[in-house]
């Protein structure tokens, strides 16, 4: 089955030329007291606004939320469970929220096509295939894992681990095609590669953890004399993660069967 392309993080879908809006739902976390939120379907995957909440699942269908430390502004939680649904909140704290027990079974949501996150969560658990191709900074390493295509889609798994007591806050994730490195930037240009969809914690490595995450893109080869660079710089810090990747391990992706 062919492959299509999910942004989780925009809510605004077009269906026959109207404009579906996505309602999200108030939430109120604690940080001494834990939410349990019990989905009709099982949970796919889950994307924080930012580190300021702590999500686990305490089964397929169960999720659970609680905040690091009581925080000011609001932030959002997304979840995407395997009947096709996503469901969209607005967190924020409350010392004793109103509710800790939440039953979604009624929740009007819109359904969407998860066969996207679906095929990350199976990339996630094959094998790897790519050993030593690492790049470390400041106790903090980026590893590649494995390149997998199904049709027009290129999965790229890789690993992140901080071995230092520091949590690592991630500003972004970007790719790109170069001739030379990032710190030479006004020598070349660069030739920018957006991914479509992330599977795993986007916002932070704690310290003395590690994450594997899966990401999807529009399926490409790289031209003679350039590389792929996957960089992941610190938010306010100074380390920065970049890993350099050579056109054959693009070339030789495993062929990988979403079915």
């Amino acid at each position: 089955m062919k492959l299509k392309i999910l942004i989780l993080f925009v809510f605004v879908c077009r269906l026959a030329g109207a404009q579906t809006y996505i309602e999200s739902m108030k939430l109120e976390v604690a940080a001494n007291k834990t939410t349990n939120l019990v989905f009709p379907s099982n949970i796919v995957t889950v994307d924080r606004g930012n580190e300021t909440i702590v999500v686990q699942k305490s089964a397929a269908n169960i999720l659970r939320v609680k905040a690091n430390n009581p925080f000011p502004e609001e932030t959002n939680l997304t979840v995407v469970t395997s009947d096709g649904k996503l469901y969209s909140f607005l967190v924020s704290y409350h010392a004793t929220p109103a509710h800790l027990n939440i039953n979604l079974g009624n929740f009007h949501t819109v359904k969407i096509d998860t066969s996207l996150a679906i095929a990350c969560e199976r990339v996630l658990k094959t094998k790897s295939n790519l050993y030593g191709l690492k790049f470390v900074s400041g106790g903090v390493s980026i590893e590649l894992n494995g390149f997998y295509v199904n049709e027009d889609i290129l999965f790229c798994k890789f690993k992140i681990e901080n071995r230092s007591q520091i949590s690592f806050y991630i500003d972004q994730y970007r790719l790109h095609l170069s001739d030379g490195k990032p710190i030479k930037r006004s020598a070349r240009q660069d030739l920018e590669i957006k991914p479509i969809f992330i599977l795993g914690d986007t916002a932070v490595i704690k310290g003395k953890s590690s994450a594997t995450l899966v990401m999807a893109i529009s399926s490409f080869t790289i031209p003679a004399g350039k590389n792929l660079f996957i960089e992941v710089p610190e938010k306010n810090g100074g380390r920065n993660l970049l890993l350099k990747i050579k056109g054959r391990y693009i070339i030789n992706a495993k062929l990988f069967e979403n079915n």
